[in-house]
């Protein structure tokens, strides 16, 4: 009886533990920037497990923040199965919402978190799926993989050295100690090796040391690994790399565990101006064209002749006048190309320029050169 009881005690001391060790998810920054007539939010989800997702919903306020409306012309980082992380954007179109804005604007977005999606990658069958990536209890960093090998039976190698973390600074960590299944390697250059039959799952730890106490997110995760296959012919050797992005390090190991249905996050910006108006371009004069090469033909907009250039202005306004050779002033050649060249030149700039058809090009100067 007394066994039973420190066994029971034991557990929920354990649950204890796992419970108060998860790190709190939340929005850790919102950022309104104004970009021409659209607007970005810049925000940050940190303290998610790894693989965890979230449904994430933008609003706006121009009353101080008393009242809320739904951004509905979004893109990005928006909507479901959006991951934590940093460096999240949503891009709103402002215009397409509404006619005008010009006001003070608080924006505030909510995020659901709903379920865990599995990070997980492969290379030649063999299925690299990432459990956990946490602090171990002397301040260490622990990484664990669960490893399926869906090709034939082969040997797996995976370099201690080519285990890396790279933080948001840049700085490179690479694993000290590695074991896949129960093969250990507890040196920088060890390489631990296991055959994995077809078939097969095996866990896989890597130990990172000296990773410092402020490092609470991997930039980036890069997995080194060596497949060798023994067959009929001689050996195949196969080396890889996989690669992992934004990455929290938890405090305590994630696999297993599970993601609470209800967690809701909600943040909102500080009150900001924006001006965003259509502006409406009004064009009454078309683009003019100069002739260069051949010199001293004269353009005149009487009826349409083969090679007569066309040209659009940037806001859509054509030159629709006809333009073609004055009578008795045509040019008579023996060859079968000629090349023209022209300038064109509109007060609100050249959007293209056809001739015959073909675009001309033109150059930043307005000069422009076809061969007709």
């Amino acid at each position: 009886m007394k066994t039973f009881i420190k066994g029971v005690l034991l557990s929920v001391w354990g649950a204890i533990g796992i419970i108060t060790g998860l790190q709190a998810q939340e929005f850790s920054k919102l950022t309104p920037k104004q970009i021409g007539d659209k607007i970005t939010l810049e925000y940050a989800i940190s303290g998610e497990a790894v693989g965890q997702q979230f449904t994430v919903s933008p609003f706006y306020s121009v009353d101080g923040g008393k009242s809320f409306l739904p951004l509905k012309s979004v893109k990005g980082n928006v909507g479901s199965n959006i991951p934590g992380g940093r460096n999240q954007i949503i891009v709103w179109d402002v215009l397409k919402d509404l006619k005008e804005l010009d006001s003070d604007v608080v924006f505030k977005l909510e995020a659901v978190s709903k379920n865990v999606v599995p990070l997980q990658d492969d290379f030649r069958d063999v299925v690299f799926k990432l459990e956990s990536l946490n602090r171990t209890t002397n301040g260490n960093i622990e990484l664990i993989l669960s490893i399926t090998n869906n090709g034939p039976t082969r040997d797996l190698k995976m370099i201690n050295g080519l285990i890396i973390i790279t933080d948001f600074n840049k700085r490179k960590y690479d694993a000290q100690k590695g074991k896949i299944a129960e093969v250990e390697g507890n040196e920088r250059y060890s390489t631990p090796q296991r055959t994995i039959k077809k078939g097969e799952s095996v866990k896989a730890r890597f130990l990172f040391e000296r990773v410092p106490a402020e490092v609470d997110r991997a930039m980036r995760l890069d997995i080194g690994v060596e497949l060798i296959t023994d067959e009929t012919y001689g050996i195949d050797l196969k080396i890889g790399k996989l690669q992992f992005r934004d990455l929290p390090i938890s405090t305590v190991q994630t696999a297993g565990m599970r993601v609470e249905q209800t967690k809701k996050l909600q943040i909102a910006s500080s009150p900001q101006h924006f001006t965003i108006r259509k502006v409406m371009v009004v064009d009454n004069n078309p683009p003019v064209i100069e002739l260069i090469s051949p010199a001293n033909i004269p353009l005149v907009g009487k009826e349409a002749t083969r090679g007569r250039p066309y040209a659009q202005s940037s806001i859509g306004m054509d030159d629709k006048r006809l333009r073609s050779l004055a009578t008795g002033e045509e040019l008579a050649t023996t060859d079968e190309f000629t090349m023209v060249k022209a300038r064109v030149t509109d007060e609100s700039g050249i959007y293209d320029v056809t001739v015959n058809g073909i675009s001309a090009e033109p150059s930043k100067e307005g000069v422009f050169q076809v061969k007709v």
